[in-house]
């Protein structure tokens, strides 16, 4: 909780809500930290950071809660738990939805810590080599490089695949080519950006995925 880029990790969660999302959960951790202090032998550590973790994804839940709601709205999954309904209703969770809001703002105006920029970087790097290799299986798919024999090219004057494949990566970068064609942009500022483009698209074209599923029913 030390080194994340996330303001709405500082907002504190009532127990009572992650009671109701993982009832009995702190009461087990108690058990089992007392039966790892007072045991002989080999300590279950296992069994604790289970618990712990499960814990701690229930905090995230309602740390994350309000930008759910503020993405899906009324269509949010969880709203078909009761409990959640309840509780996302109620007025204690507007002021916590006010909180989570104004500390990511507090958050994103300071700089990241080395680490996370490094980690961040990372992260995008890998998004945008995936997002290329969506394109050229689209690419692909959709037969818009499609080989012509050598022998037929030479009776027609036609320049065969290989040679006009030669002369495209000359013209133009496969960088540049993807992004003139399909409108990925592989100079992304942000990780923001990154999964923006990769979930929902960026810049008024459609996501990777998206592309490549209407690229295989064509081809069906």
């Amino acid at each position: 909780m030390t080194n994340h880029a996330f303001g709405r990790g500082t907002v504190a969660v009532p127990v009572k809500w992650i009671d109701s999302l993982v009832p009995h959960a702190r009461v087990i951790l108690q058990a089992v930290r007392l039966r790892n202090r007072t045991r002989t032998g080999k300590a279950d550590f296992s069994g604790q950071h289970c618990v712990e973790s499960t814990l701690y994804l229930a905090e995230t839940f309602w740390q994350s809660s309000p930008f759910m709601l503020q993405r899906y709205g009324l269509g949010w999954w969880a709203l078909q738990l009761p409990t959640v309904c309840f509780i996302v209703g109620s007025s204690s969770f507007r002021q916590f939805e006010q909180q989570v809001m104004n500390a990511e703002l507090e958050w994103n105006a300071r700089p990241l810590s080395p680490q996370m920029t490094k980690a961040f970087d990372k992260i995008s790097k890998q998004v945008c080599s995936l997002s290329e290799q969506i394109a050229h299986l689209q690419l692909s798919v959709n037969g818009m490089m499609q080989p012509v024999h050598s022998q037929t090219a030479a009776n027609l004057s036609m320049p065969t695949a290989s040679s006009s494949n030669t002369q495209a990566r000359a013209a133009t970068s496969p960088r540049i080519e993807l992004e003139a064609q399909l409108g990925l942009s592989s100079g992304l500022s942000s990780v923001h950006e990154a999964v923006d483009e990769w979930f929902t698209g960026l810049h008024g074209f459609p996501a990777p995925p998206m592309l490549c599923e209407q690229a295989i029913q064509r081809g069906q």
